[in-house]
């Protein structure tokens, strides 16, 4: 009886109320690690939750049309051209979708908004409805690419960008 109210004083009740309680036995002592290393552990982990990526990041904008018509929806994706060991692409490449006038901003998550620095490949696609919207409507599980593939495969890509300086606005991309 006296170890089950022990387990339950020990899972239950927080570590500065327990360190008081009597049970039938005797008192309840903690042990040093309970009081001193735990504590200090669980701090050391939330600070270590915070956002630790040293990276340099900045914005990036640009404007892409096809033909004289701005491509609205279309996604652009630049794929890193030097790899840089400092920078894991944990939730992908910096990205972004062109809105109705052809204006993009490129983000990399979990970096915020904006790209590290360095030189990229550059890949565009452009689907047959806004990403996100209902793939199922017309049966076709799939968005069709209007661009046909031509600036989707990065090995193939001829558009390259270079991020630098505090703020980087890429050149119109003008795709035909």
């Amino acid at each position: 009886m006296a170890a089950s109210i022990a387990w339950w004083f020990v899972r239950i009740t927080p570590m500065w109320a327990w360190c008081r309680v009597t049970a039938a036995r005797g008192a309840l002592r903690p042990r040093r690690y309970q009081t001193t290393v735990i504590p200090f552990l669980m701090f050391a982990v939330l600070c270590g939750c915070g956002k630790t990526h040293d990276v340099d990041v900045v914005p990036v904008t640009g404007k892409v049309f096809f033909g004289q018509q701005p491509a609205g929806g279309a996604v652009i994706v630049l794929h890193p051209s030097e790899v840089d060991p400092a920078i894991v692409w944990t939730h992908g490449y910096p990205h972004g979708v062109a809105l109705d006038d052809g204006t993009f901003q490129l983000s990399a998550p979990p970096f915020g908004e904006g790209v590290p620095l360095g030189k990229y490949v550059v890949t565009i696609t452009w689907p047959d409805r806004v990403p996100g919207a209902d793939a199922e409507e017309d049966g076709d599980p799939e968005a069709v690419d209007r661009l046909e593939g031509r600036w989707a495969d990065p090995a193939q890509s001829r558009l390259t960008a270079v991020v630098e300086g505090p703020e980087t606005s890429l050149p119109q991309i003008q795709l035909r």
